[in-house]
């Protein structure tokens, strides 16, 4: 009977995750972020039967998976970011199982596993992450999943029915890439160079999808972004060294961001001390903390020995497939969110080089005292930084509030056949959207040309009165124009046109 039960308890964590998550973390929110508007235009597009680059043209050609994902809840419940929610909370409890039955048999003690579902189940970031109506948590199990029936399909056991699963991440997120890479060179490293052929299929799926949207529909191939920042980073010359230099750049942030993803909310705002200087205009900054955990990291892996393992393997490409992607990409900060997939495989070697130093240090305690201690500094450390995420971020509101709606529904009522400008355009055509079967795609608003130009062609202009994307500027620039009409204004907003 407790053998049962022991069988069940990864299953029973992931359920009190579930539980605790939908009961005292998540709503109906959704912050400032315009991708979420984007992927659920995209799931009606495809649950209404309309062309897949509605309201969204000119966009990355953003996959299939999530989309096809949200229709069903879309269908069922409407647009509702609880429910959204409430899947991805379903989705990394998955993610978080898979990935206790990937390392499990890898511990040095029997209850370590267990602490590890823990640490990764509650890791701090999710808690608020897990909000955001974006495909990371969908990938990242599928991702999970996809390393741990490749590892069996290695050691011998393959299934057809298995191989498809591991198929999934090439329809969800382009970084597929990264792990069918890293599949391949691991099979190449097992000698088991027929099984190349799933993650071949894997690259030749993921690169057709992305080049069948390009050529079909008025959005733009994730290649061609890529090509673009690439040559963006050199200063629109390409320049071998710049290129390398962007790359440490890049790969050294992510390593040391991983603490941003473990730590309170804003815990890291003052604490970056010390900084590695790449180039005259790159170098990267971190603190004390920072840097030990990537030291507690490093003594993971290298204490783990099997240096060319498939998570290793895994990291490695998906980290360096980031830098490239995302080289000097995005000023506001780094997309952090793109370490999701890693972070099962990151808390692991932490936890592993955490148990490995306890077993060095040959206290004079039985393995089930270093278990205790060491469940005791995961589970102290969890509640120490989890509540700073269960309020804001995870509960900022901006798409649902009171203010948002009015002003959704007036320009639904008032705005005709013409075009709406807002600083998330995404967002305020998908919310027109909703209201309105006549929706025209919106256009972005965060320069006095952008405004200009809308309004010269009988368009909309909404400004949010917030201190961002030049919004209290263009506010200003649009109260003192003599050929401007203010139709309508809140708290929040204020709604001009000529």
């Amino acid at each position: 009977m407790w053998e049962r039960q022991v069988r069940y308890f990864p299953f029973y964590l992931g359920a009190f995750f579930v539980l605790f998550s939908a009961i005292f973390v998540l709503g109906n929110y959704q912050g400032h972020g315009g991708d979420f508007g984007h992927y659920i235009t995209l799931a009606r597009n495809l649950m209404l039967g309309r062309s897949w680059d509605h309201l969204v043209s000119g966009y990355p050609s953003y996959l299939p998976g999530y989309p096809a994902l949200l229709v069903i809840p879309t269908a069922i419940f409407g647009v509702n970011f609880y429910v959204y929610a409430v899947i991805n909370s379903i989705l990394w409890a998955g993610c978080s199982i898979a990935a206790f039955y990937y390392f499990k048999d890898q511990f040095l003690y029997k209850a370590t596993p267990y602490i590890f579902l823990i640490g990764v189940l509650f890791v701090p970031f999710l808690i608020s992450f897990q909000q955001k109506a974006i495909p990371n948590i969908l990938y990242a199990t599928a991702v999970m999943l996809a390393l741990f029936i490749s590892r069996q399909f290695s050691a011998g056991k393959f299934h057809p029915g298995l191989a498809v699963i591991v198929l999934i991440p090439a329809i969800i997120r382009s970084e597929a890439c990264g792990l069918y890479a890293a599949l391949i060179a691991f099979f190449v490293l097992q000698r088991r160079f027929k099984l190349c052929a799933l993650p071949i299929a894997g690259l030749i799926l993921s690169i057709s999808i992305n080049l069948f949207l390009a050529l079909n529909y008025e959005v733009i191939s994730f290649f061609n972004l890529a090509n673009r920042f690439m040559w963006g980073a050199s200063n629109e010359e390409f320049d071998f060294i710049r290129q390398v230099q962007a790359h440490i750049f890049m790969f050294s942030n992510y390593l040391f961001g991983f603490g941003q993803l473990l730590f309170p909310h804003g815990f890291f705002g003052s604490s970056n001390t010390w900084h590695i200087v790449i180039a005259s205009d790159l170098s990267v900054n971190f603190g004390p903390i920072q840097f030990l955990l990537t030291a507690i990291f490093g003594f993971g892996i290298f204490k783990h020995r099997n240096y060319l393992s498939l998570d290793k393997i895994f990291f490695v490409s998906h980290m360096a497939l980031l830098s490239a992607y995302l080289l000097l990409h995005e000023p506001g900060g780094l997309p952090l969110r793109y370490l999701t997939p890693l972070l099962p495989i990151y808390i692991f070697y932490l936890i592993y080089g955490l148990e490995y130093g306890m077993a060095l240090i040959k206290l004079p305690m039985r393995p089930v005292t270093n278990s205790i201690l060491l469940a005791s500094i995961v589970i102290g450390f969890l509640a120490f930084a989890v509540p700073s995420y269960m309020g804001e971020p995870a509960r900022r509101n901006v798409v649902s509030t009171s203010e948002m709606r009015a002003l959704a529904d007036w320009l639904s009522e008032n705005m005709g056949k013409r075009v709406v400008g807002y600083y998330k355009p995404r967002v305020m055509t998908m919310l027109l959207d909703i209201r309105s079967e006549s929706t025209l795609q919106g256009v972005g608003i965060r320069s006095i040309e952008n405004a200009e130009m809308l309004l010269n062609t009988g368009g909309i202009v909404v400004i949010r009165k917030a201190p961002l994307y030049n919004q209290e500027t263009l506010l200003e620039y649009l109260q003192n124009e003599k050929n401007v009409n203010l139709l309508w204004e809140d708290q929040m907003h204020a709604v001009f046109a000529r």
